[in-house]
């Protein structure tokens, strides 16, 4: 498909139900900070590069993929995202120089603050010689795939302008309103509106709160507040004897890398004593829009949900077997979606009530949120990365960060490239240290899934 045209784009986006949610205020003046909801990617380069380079690259991309919504500004008291009218100023805004410093603690920078000025989507940073760089965009813009996907095009646009315009056409797609999903099959609708009936009581528990105790006691993440990085390559033959454990434990239900994967860190938390063993572990699996959707391809949209599940530890392929079932189940029902109505009769009630709602909840999730981390997988790269690869140090790995809201205190994120996985601890210092981000990363190794696979067989 042909990209469309930057004139026949909407003048403005409007925000769906999850977007609204990833820009909250942080107090009651809802024109003061708002919680830095970011995801960062970012890499080491062979060769440096220049601000200006950014600057084009992004003219460039923004001419040729209008669908990456480069022409795009926040505004924050009307919850939708409109088209810019300077952009020149506008793409020079977006492209920083900064000091120099590992990758690790870029990255930290970069998720722990809001981007300036918060109207402002997204941010490419290159520090020391420009052989660093950081791209790092607000969540209520878009999710960490749209960013990774994003990151490779302004590297191939900045280095070579003849090998980006032969790239392949990308589809013209904006972020989904809600609404649309019951449009498109209203027997689906019907079934989200039910879920909704099921489900209400246990919504309003949420936003009440339990004053349950989930066994740590962070303070408030906010705008400013420490956050730090650590980064971890996970070798051919450590992501070989992952597939070997998870294809092992796919008897009879078939067990997702994703499932495998929280299950793992989740044991290992445990083994070190950060996590009580003798209470469920709460997870968390995020759900995209078009799970929903019979004949649209969503290209730059964001999270419709999330499935939390709580599952008792036993053993690695007990918790497995149960937390893929449940999941399944739940997605079979639709029940992602069976919070939604909720959201529209919050939003109905007026945008101070709604935002004044989910900043209470969120700040003291800490009460109530059971999660003591998140894990998400960016999935494999190759194909988005390979015209990227001449430009990115040999055998360096992929960075990539978020922002740690409420809670929990630790996020783990991967990403599969050649093979080899790139993960990525983003975590909360007053909470964990780096020496046991480093014992929980020693779980991702052949010796320690063997050791515990034998169990298992036992």
């Amino acid at each position: 498909m042909m990209p469309t045209s930057m004139s026949a784009s909407p003048e403005t986006i409007h925000f769906n139900a999850v977007d609204r949610y990833y820009l909250i205020p942080e107090s009651d003046d809802f024109d003061g900070a708002y919680f830095p909801m970011l995801v960062c990617g970012g890499v080491e380069l062979n060769q440096p590069l220049e601000r200006a380079q950014i600057v084009a690259a992004f003219k460039r991309i923004n001419a040729r993929f209008p669908a990456f919504r480069l022409a795009y500004e926040l505004d924050t008291h009307a919850d939708r995202w409109r088209k810019v009218a300077n952009l020149d100023a506008h793409f020079e805004q977006m492209a920083q120089n900064s000091a120099d410093m590992p990758l690790e603690i870029a990255e930290a920078e970069a998720v722990r603050a809001n981007i300036t000025p918060i109207s402002c989507p997204l941010q490419a940073t290159l520090y020391g010689e420009g052989r660093q760089l950081t791209l790092r965009i607000h969540h209520s813009f878009a999710d960490g795939n749209f960013g990774l996907k994003l990151l490779s095009h302004l590297i191939v646009a900045a280095f070579d302008p003849d090998v980006y315009e032969h790239l392949p056409d990308l589809k013209m797609d904006y972020s989904l309103p809600i609404w649309r999903i019951a449009w498109d099959s209203p027997r689906q609708g019907l079934t989200m509106l039910w879920n909704w009936i099921r489900t209400f009581k246990s919504s309003v528990t949420d936003y009440k709160g339990t004053g349950e105790v989930v066994g740590y006691s962070p303070e408030l993440i906010r705008n400013g507040s420490p956050v730090s990085v650590m980064r971890c390559k996970l070798p051919r033959s450590t992501m070989t004897a992952i597939g070997r454990v998870r294809r092992e434990f796919s008897k009879p239900t078939p067990i997702t890398l994703n499932t495998l994967i929280q299950v793992l860190i989740a044991h290992r938390l445990i083994e070190l004593g950060i996590l009580p063993p003798d209470r469920p572990v709460e997870y968390t699996q995020p759900i995209d829009l078009q799970r929903y959707k019979r004949d649209s391809v969503i290209y730059a949209g964001n999270l419709a949900g999330q499935v939390r599940l709580k599952i008792a530890p036993r053993d690695l392929h007990t918790d497995c077997t149960e937390f893929q079932s449940k999941l399944e189940s739940d997605l079979e029902d639709g029940l992602p979606l069976s919070t939604l109505p909720s959201e529209w009769l919050l939003a109905a009630t007026g945008r101070r009530f709604y935002k004044k709602i989910n900043r209470d909840w969120l700040s003291s999730s800490v009460k109530t949120d059971g999660r003591f981390f998140v894990f998400s997988n960016l999935g494999i790269l190759d194909a988005d990365f390979k015209p990227a690869q001449p430009f990115i140090t040999p055998q360096s790995q992929l960075a990539l960060s978020g922002s740690l809201i409420g809670a929990p205190p630790l996020l783990v994120l991967l990403a599969i490239l050649g093979g080899e996985g790139h993960l990525t601890f983003t975590y909360n210092p007053r909470v964990l240290s780096p020496s046991q981000i480093e014992q929980i990363a020693s779980a991702f190794t052949p010796e320690w899934l063997a050791q515990h696979q034998e169990a298992v067989n036992e």
